[in-house]
């Protein structure tokens, strides 16, 4: 048993422990630590998985749980899950790949990081509330959809949508004015909000869902659409499906990789299929 105490310490325990010939990583924690986790199956810079055959088992244990939600495994204490697991099933499932542009100041090159992301990539006032969310001092009794939704509510006052353009799988897929973009392998994120309902583990591709500029006052409607999972056919929503997606801003538009912030605009994202062995 190891614990972590830093950024991307999950990544670098899970990367040794795999070279050093385990076989299966049992992460308890929230999407975050299963995000950095499932970054350390593979090399790095984006390398080969270390050992294709290694089994990922995820207990939820943080304040979003949106990865949880997309697998459909119950919300139970930490003990009970042991007990279900020894019945659990393993399977294949898609892991998203994104290149992206760091904040240091640095040359290009130097700039440009690759890693990988298990439920959702985020852009824009997504990036910006999960921030907030990791900056929050709320009691330990607030939830993390309440945490979430207060943090929507703090952001969306100021927040500024940016022009981003969208290429698919080598297609233009329009430039919109965008409040967030959600790049997801999972269904749920922001603590609870199906953003891609149609998203599938193990279907092959990402959904990529724009939510643009509505005025303020459908908030409350906006909101009760997304918590539903009925909101692609709103008129600020988009949607696009493919094998690879490149989001490019003349902004500074930030990232997020499951709730964690990484850097920002331009990026580009790709699905590898069926590459992660998954317990749940």
């Amino acid at each position: 048993t190891r614990h972590t105490n830093t950024p991307r310490h999950a990544t670098r325990l899970t990367r040794q422990a795999l070279r050093d010939g385990c076989d299966r990583i049992l992460a308890v924690g929230g999407d975050g630590t299963f995000g950095e986790v499932v970054d350390g199956f593979f090399a790095e810079d984006g390398g080969p998985p270390i050992n294709p055959e290694a089994v990922f088992t995820p207990v939820a244990c943080g304040t979003g749980e949106d990865f949880r939600r997309t697998t459909g495994a119950p919300g139970e204490p930490v003990a009970a899950v042991a007990h279900r697991l020894r019945r659990a099933d393993v399977r294949r499932v898609d892991v998203g790949r994104a290149c992206f542009t760091t904040d240091a100041d640095r040359t290009d090159a130097d700039r440009k990081r690759t890693r990988h992301f298990l439920n959702v990539a985020s852009l824009g006032m997504g990036a910006d509330v999960s921030r907030r969310v990791h900056a929050s001092n709320a009691p330990a009794w607030v939830s993390g959809r309440l945490r979430f939704l207060w943090a929507i509510v703090r952001v969306i006052r100021d927040y500024r949508c940016r022009p981003v353009t969208l290429t698919v799988d080598g297609q233009p897929a329009g430039c919109y004015r965008v409040r967030s973009l959600a790049v997801a392998n999972g269904r749920f994120y922001g603590g609870g909000l199906e953003i891609a309902p149609r998203a599938a583990l193990d279907d092959g591709r990402l959904d990529a869902i724009v939510v643009g500029d509505f005025s303020l006052i459908r908030f409350p409607h906006y909101m009760r659409k997304l918590y539903a999972g009925a909101h692609l056919p709103l008129d600020k929503v988009a949607a696009f499906r493919g094998e690879t997606l490149t989001a490019e801003s003349p902004d500074v538009v930030p990232l997020d990789l499951d709730g964690e912030p990484v850097g920002r605009l331009p990026a580009t994202f790709e699905v590898l299929p069926g590459v992660l062995r998954l317990q749940h």
